[in-house]
């Protein structure tokens, strides 16, 4: 009689395991640490970015300015973006899925104004890597997942 019950309960955990891990899997939803490019701020979060699912896609706005005033307006900006507030600014737009947590999509510079073709690929679970491309130049960066 004991053991059917030890077996019930061994597969009653396998089941709540296998749950949880699957539960668990990492994704690129979620809030990320985003540093600065220049010399100067290479290794210092710059500001905080919030990837969410929107219709199928993603997308990033800031969630925290980190060097800036948190009501600070986008100086450089173009058209509609112009003047805007930072905080709660869209960057990361126009994304589709290429493959399981790799997207490709636009990233707006707003240290700049421009709009870069950009890949969002989940590198390792704390660890988003953004491909910003013009023509045939890209440069690489590397995002942290704030726990």
């Amino acid at each position: 009689m004991k053991k059917p019950f030890v077996i019930a309960w061994i597969g009653f955990f396998i089941l709540l395991v296998s749950g949880l891990s699957y539960a668990a899997e990492p994704s690129v939803i979620g809030v990320w640490s985003v540093p600065g490019i220049k010399d100067s701020e290479k290794n210092k979060e710059k500001w905080q970015l919030e990837i969410y699912e929107k219709d199928g896609a993603i997308e990033g706005k800031y969630v925290k300015l980190s060097t800036l005033p948190q009501d600070a307006v986008c100086k450089t900006c173009k058209k509609e973006r112009e003047g805007q507030p930072l905080l709660g600014m869209v960057i990361v737009y126009d994304t589709k899925r290429q493959a399981k947590n790799v997207y490709k999509g636009k990233v707006y510079d707003v240290e700049n104004g421009k709009s870069y073709s950009c890949t969002i690929s989940l590198r390792k679970p704390d660890v988003l890597e953004v491909e910003a491309c013009i023509l045939f130049i890209c440069s690489s960066h590397y995002w942290t997942r704030l726990k």
